[in-house]
């Protein structure tokens, strides 16, 4: 068995940090590293680390148990021990624990410029297939996007504003999403979700300014002709009238135009 709970202890004041793993001998092997670089996440611990030196501190496993049990069984080692270098008193939470901003940006330095090799993204999709959040999860996610501030929503469209993806970022998202097919269901879904729903003027606007001058692709422009057809099936001789009427006035007007030019 290779979960269970953990404890990291200064040999020199009796502090201590207590964690749990489903994998102890690597989650000893992530604390080392990072306190090494001096990139941990934890400043307590870091802190202690940079003044006493690594020979001050031992790992010490304390129990081995089943990895649907390390939460439970850490949170009772932490109610009992009251270790001093624990950012938060919740085993397996980050609750109320903020950041400095030292923290922050060391976090983000450790994480530039790295990229999950191709078996670890596959494993991860994997590990993903087939997961259905609950109605419960799926309500406080849907809650946590409706009570994003007018300020926030703001912030986030500046930090978008200009951005474009890559064109190696254009067809690896296009090679996502080649073969994939969209259930009945699926499509049910999205439609029931986009009823009534109205873009405002200024998107609309927006939406008509980065559409200009884009040329259409031919999958798309036979897409929307097909969808065109199969609509036109459906439409009444009244309204198939109306449309004829329209297109042959605008055209008429288009001609107009072109002869005064």
């Amino acid at each position: 068995m290779s979960s269970g709970i953990y404890k990291i202890l200064n040999l020199r004041n009796g502090h201590q940090y207590v964690g749990s793993s489903v994998n102890l001998a690597k989650r000893k092997s992530r604390h080392c590293t990072a306190l090494a670089r001096g990139t941990h996440p934890n400043p307590y611990l870091q802190s202690a680390w940079n003044k006493y030196g690594a020979d001050a501190f031992d790992f010490r496993v304390i129990g081995y148990c089943a990895e649907e049990r390390v939460v439970a069984l850490e949170q009772e080692v932490m109610d009992h021990l009251k270790p001093e270098y624990n950012l938060s008193p919740m085993a397996g939470s980050s609750l109320g624990v903020k950041h400095s901003a030292q923290t922050r940006r060391k976090n983000s330095e450790v994480h530039k410029g790295r990229h999950h090799t191709a078996e670890a993204r596959k494993n991860m999709s994997e590990a993903q297939k087939g997961r259905r959040h609950s109605a419960e999860t799926r309500r406080k996610m849907t809650e946590a996007h409706q009570n994003i501030s007018a300020e926030t929503r703001r912030k986030m469209s500046e930090a978008h504003k200009g951005k474009r993806p890559t064109e190696e970022t254009r067809r690896r998202m296009s090679e996502a999403g080649k073969g994939r097919l969209v259930t009945e269901e699926t499509r049910r879904k999205i439609g029931a979700a986009n009823k009534g729903r109205r873009h405002s003027e200024e998107a609309r606007r927006n939406m008509g300014k980065a559409s200009r001058g884009r040329p259409m692709h031919a999958n798309t422009r036979r897409a929307l002709r097909n969808a065109n057809l199969g609509r036109l099936r459906w439409t009444s001789l009244e309204t198939r009238q109306k449309i004829s009427i329209s297109q042959r006035a605008r055209q008429a007007r288009e001609r107009e135009a072109g002869a005064q030019g």
